[in-house]
């Protein structure tokens, strides 16, 4: 269910039902894929400051922050991807965030997931 179809990146999936425990409610993939989001915006230079060089600590508050947001969900709630976005937002560039404003905007609400 999780595969990416045209085969140019592979995440992992949930290897059994313990993993899938130990990672609720984030989707396996999701590690590695932010990672990989973080490291390109920073090779953009994307981020503010000291903040231009992020690593698994940043990785790690985010995946608290997200995790928290979502402990008085109900227990068949996955984190959104885009839920991410809530604990980097703060250092990016202005005009990063700018871009995704408008962004959103243009989608309009009923694509977005806000809590």
């Amino acid at each position: 269910m999780f595969e990416f179809s045209d085969g140019a990146r592979k995440y992992n999936s949930y290897r059994d039902s313990e993993h899938f425990v130990i990672t609720y409610p984030f989707i396996a993939y999701q590690f590695d894929l932010f990672q990989a989001a973080i490291r390109a915006l920073s090779d953009h230079n994307a981020f503010i400051g000291s903040q231009q060089s992020v690593g698994e600590r940043s990785m790690l508050g985010v995946f608290q922050q997200v995790a928290k947001s979502y402990a008085d969900h109900d227990v068949s709630c996955i984190v959104s991807f885009a839920q991410m976005y809530e604990g980097i937002k703060d250092v990016l560039q202005s005009n990063i965030q700018s871009d995704i404003l408008q962004a959103e905007r243009s989608i309009g609400s009923p694509w977005l997931l806000k809590f």
